[in-house]
């Protein structure tokens, strides 16, 4: 999988610069991994050619010195890490381990400065630290021409061991794509469930495999993607005008009274605070909400089909006026009951009625609020 680049998704290696990389190295363990993350960085890129060149012809490469062969041999001649720079100052210049992680240490902070001071040490030594380059046999030219490598390669050195930790993590999440496709697949889209682009992209990815992702259906969705027999179900806190607090509630009334029938049945049961035109708009939701025929046909009266947002407004209203009507009772001897008895139910029939009402100038937020808080 990731020799052919199939690496959306995939940590560390979802850019199209990585995936173009990992078709020509074609990894075959872990330690390709490891090298292709540490030499796709701004500086590094450079070598890439000459590493790939170098891996497909190695009886063709040539050492500046024998004594780097089996440092560099595991990168195919080039320099890709920091711990091999400790090696190399080891190896040819007798550094000690502590002497080396100096020179470690001002890699990774890019410190130049620094690395021009050990130049000397590199060469000539240092008395009681070490004997230096080119007292342990190395050419002063070629041990010049090493050194001006390694402070080449300061400004972009990579430590092995952070390398090797992110491979490793690269290669578990693709194992699990590989072998668990739909259910990595729902979770990596609800981890970025805010990036609009990168679900985009994640759900291009799932229709190449064969996956459907599926629309938001308010009986079968949650709020997080979920990976079903049919395909992966589109989470509904991924869509837009959808808060999590319906959702919750959404979740508990499923859990509690059973599916939803139609979309008039879930805006009866989920008329609240949490529920407004803007979220009955949408049209994930009034298609998912008549299961049988996909389609907002349940909000039709007499064969003829109704203004979305006017019946929207109705529905708003009848929830309202059984709030009032509720509050009423409670507080002033129930002088509504008797019309929300006669009003508050009925077929989708009356829906023509609840739009006429939904004309008034009265505002359908301000009866909400008067609703809600018993000031009617």
């Amino acid at each position: 999988m990731m020799a052919n680049g199939d690496t959306m998704g995939v940590f560390q290696f979802e850019s199209a610069g990585m995936r173009h990389v990992l078709l020509q190295m074609q990894p075959k363990c872990l330690e390709d991994l490891t090298a292709a993350l540490s030499l796709y960085r701004p500086g590094p890129r450079d070598s890439i050619p000459q590493y790939l060149e170098n891996r497909k012809h190695p009886d063709s490469i040539s050492y500046a010195h024998p004594l780097l062969k089996p440092i560099l041999e595991v990168t195919y001649g080039c320099m890709v890490y920091q711990e091999q720079v400790m090696e190399i100052c080891r190896s040819l210049a007798g550094y000690s381990y502590g002497r080396a992680d100096v020179v470690r240490r001002a890699m990774s902070k890019k410190k130049q400065e620094v690395m021009e001071q050990e130049r000397q040490t590199f060469l000539y030594g240092l008395d009681g630290v070490c004997s230096g380059a080119i007292q342990n046999g190395v050419p002063k030219a070629v041990a010049e021409s090493i050194f001006d490598e390694i402070s080449r390669f300061a400004a972009y050195a990579f430590n092995k061991s952070h390398a090797v930790a992110y491979a490793y993590l690269a290669y578990q999440t693709a194992y699990l794509k590989c072998h668990y496709f739909s259910a990595y697949m729902a979770a990596l889209m609800t981890s970025v469930i805010g990036d609009f682009p990168k679900l985009l992209a994640y759900s291009s990815a799932c229709k190449k495999a064969g996956v459907a992702v599926l629309l938001p259906h308010i009986n079968e969705s949650h709020a997080a993607f979920t990976c079903t027999k049919q395909g992966i179900r589109f989470g509904l806190h991924a869509v837009k005008n959808v808060g999590i607090a319906l959702i919750e509630k959404l979740e508990r009334e499923r859990q509690a009274h059973g599916a939803f029938t139609d979309l008039y049945d879930f805006c009866e049961r989920m008329q609240g605070i949490e529920l407004n035109k803007r979220c009955i708009g949408w049209t994930g939701l009034e298609s998912a909400a008549d299961a049988d025929a996909g389609r907002c046909s349940s909000i039709c009266c007499k064969g003829n089909r109704c203004n979305a947002s006017g019946w929207a407004d109705a529905v708003i209203w009848r929830g309202c006026y059984r709030q009032l009507a509720a509050t009423s009772t409670r507080t002033h001897g129930g002088i509504f009951s008797g019309r929300a008895a006669a009003d508050g139910t009925g077929s989708h029939g009356h829906v023509s009625l609840w739009e006429s009402v939904s004309a008034c100038t009265v505002s359908l937020p301000s009866v909400a609020r008067a609703c809600q808080h018993g000031t009617f």
